[in-house]
């Protein structure tokens, strides 16, 4: 710029003579700008991302939210529950899952609902949480809700802080609900007990102790209505029954409470009051347990198809449910489930889709299956602080303090090369040796105006304009090639610290995604490896380029 400045000038006509006070004006007014312009790409990038992530706010901001009026929350202490027509969707969009939905849960019921896979049993907890799109019908909902889903939700803290969830801890209560659910045995194993911390997402949890905790949880809330989706699908038949029986049933924890229960438990259905028969998203049958089963409908059916599905590891209670269906049904029993066994057979593809489906719905036993806490609990009382930190799971990440050892660095510089480390250095100090001899033959050219020959001669003036070229050339030429260098051997090391990160994650024990949350890892390969992608290449070139400057300077001054 300089060049071609001073060049426009002098050649332009005769008269101009270029002298000390023109070109160093001209020169620090060039300075000036030269920080800004630099800066201009950037600025331009910078805005670009603003742009676009200005457009991903808005759109998140002005999504459709949950409709505060879906579900009313009018007193009715005999019918805490009550839908009228009800029809939903899961979006404005979408079709609809539940049509026609009418029920009237009573106050202290156990009402089941069963139906095929797929048949809408989720959906209708959904939709009576407020979760679903209600495109018509009435919804009503009197008291405090617990809800168990299928997948347990676990936090990363201690077992007891899952179950009392920021409740105050009352121990008299609290042992009762571990009796209850079966995790006083769970807890013997574990090392540290009830203070024992869970990994990230239930980590270090089977899936049958997940979801006892999760229904523990529940349980220790004391709620009015629970909710329950297929709690018992993760557990095996002793099990179930000890938490149908001390928690669920008719002489469990729960009995005084209003409880909605999603099963595929058929042993189970005798002692519920009500059970509610679902097929593609409505309601078929409704009613007690005999009397859906004097109806030989959906339910029969439903049963049926249970048998031929199961029929090889059927329960010593299943049996017994088996022999009154039979009774029940008489002749008709061999008759429709020799058809749904053909069924069965001829649809082999259906039904291990529905298995597969299931099974995904299910708890898994596989590790970090369950969803990630987003909220905060209280703290512990003090007695138990000290002996919740000797079975701490997954430590505090601490921030390194002081400065950063010279090893640090060197480890880098050989990562990037040491031989590209000493180019960029060359390349800088021949670039800063060029521009201090530009600037001290620019000193020279401008005293030619001091002597009116040297001023008036034409030769001399375009020999001064040809050496500041070739200086200016030369000064551009190792300017590039430095920060060409610079690039390729930061990216170089960045490339390689990344690559020998992920050869140690691939190759790391299982203890220690048990102990490091999935979100510290990805911060490393994601913020950190940007910072020495970006942050460092620029605070490189800024710390080298600055430091010659300085040195030119001092030189020139």
């Amino acid at each position: 710029v300089a060049f071609a400045s001073f060049c426009t000038f002098v050649l332009i006509d005769s008269s101009n003579i270029l002298d000390a006070n023109k070109a160093f004006v001209s020169l620090s007014l060039f300075n000036i700008l030269r920080i800004p312009l630099a800066l201009l790409p950037m600025v331009v990038s910078y805005g670009a991302n603003f742009i676009i992530s200005i457009k991903r706010i808005n759109k998140y901001l002005q999504g459709d939210e949950i409709d505060p009026e879906t579900i009313q929350h009018e007193p009715n202490p005999h019918t805490p529950v009550v839908l009228r027509n009800g029809t939903f969707s899961w979006s404005k969009d979408d079709s609809s899952v539940l049509n026609g939905i009418t029920l009237d849960i009573k106050d202290k019921s156990l009402v089941a609902i069963v139906g095929q896979v797929g048949s809408g049993k989720s959906s209708l907890l959904s939709a009576l949480l407020g979760d679903l799109y209600k495109t018509e019908g009435y919804v009503n909902v009197y008291g405090k809700i617990a809800y168990v889903p299928q997948s347990a939700w676990i936090q990363n803290a201690t077992v007891r802080q899952n179950i009392t969830f920021s409740q105050p801890y009352i121990e008299e209560k609290y042992n009762k609900v571990l009796e209850a659910c079966a995790l006083t045995q769970d807890l013997k194993i574990l090392t540290g007990g009830d203070l024992t911390e869970i990994g990230e997402k239930g980590i270090n949890l089977s899936g049958g102790q997940k979801q006892r905790v999760s229904l523990a949880r529940a349980v220790y809330a004391n709620s009015d209505i629970y909710f329950l989706d297929d709690p018992l699908s993760a557990v095996d038949a002793h099990v179930s029954r000890h938490l149908f029986d001390k928690v669920i049933g008719p002489t469990g924890m729960l009995k005084k409470k209003t409880r909605i229960l999603v099963t595929h438990r058929v042993t189970f259905l005798p002692q519920v009051d009500e059970i509610i028969v679902l097929k593609d998203g409505q309601i078929t049958e409704q009613g007690t347990y005999h009397e859906l089963l004097a109806k030989n409908g959906e339910f029969a059916q439903f049963l049926l198809q249970f048998v031929s599905e199961q029929h090889e590891e059927l329960a010593e209670e299943d049996k017994e449910i088996i022999e009154q269906l039979k009774e029940k049904m008489g002749p008709e029993f061999e008759k429709r489930g020799s058809i749904v066994r053909s069924e069965t057979l001829s649809n082999s593809s259906d039904g291990i889709r529905r298995r597969t489906m299931s099974n995904a719905s299910r708890p898994s036993t596989k590790k970090g299956n369950t969803s990630r806490s987003m909220s905060q609990l209280r703290e512990e009382p003090e007695s138990t602080k000290g002996n919740g930190e000797k079975f701490k799971l997954v430590e505090t990440e601490v921030a390194q303090t002081g400065k950063v050892k010279w090893g640090v660095y060197w480890e880098f510089f050989k990562a990037c090369g040491l031989v590209s480390c000493l180019l960029v250095i060359l390349a800088f100090c021949l670039s800063s040796t060029f521009n201090l001899l530009s600037s001290l033959w620019l000193t020279e050219w401008s005293n030619d105006s001091l002597n009116p020959a040297a001023a008036n001669d034409t030769t001399l003036r375009n020999i001064r304009l040809g050496v500041y070229f070739g200086l200016g050339l030369s000064e551009t030429t190792f300017t590039l090639t430095n920060s060409i260098i610079l690039n390729f051997a930061i990216l170089k090391g960045a490339r390689l610290i990344h690559e020998k990160m992920l050869h140690r994650m691939i190759r790391a024990p299982m203890s220690f995604y048990d102990t490091t949350p999935l979100g510290r890892i990805l911060n490393r390969f994601t913020k950190d490896i940007d910072v020495a992608d970006v942050t460092l290449t620029f605070n490189i070139r800024l710390l080298i380029s600055q430091s010659f400057r300085a040195i030119v300077a001092i030189i020139a001054i």
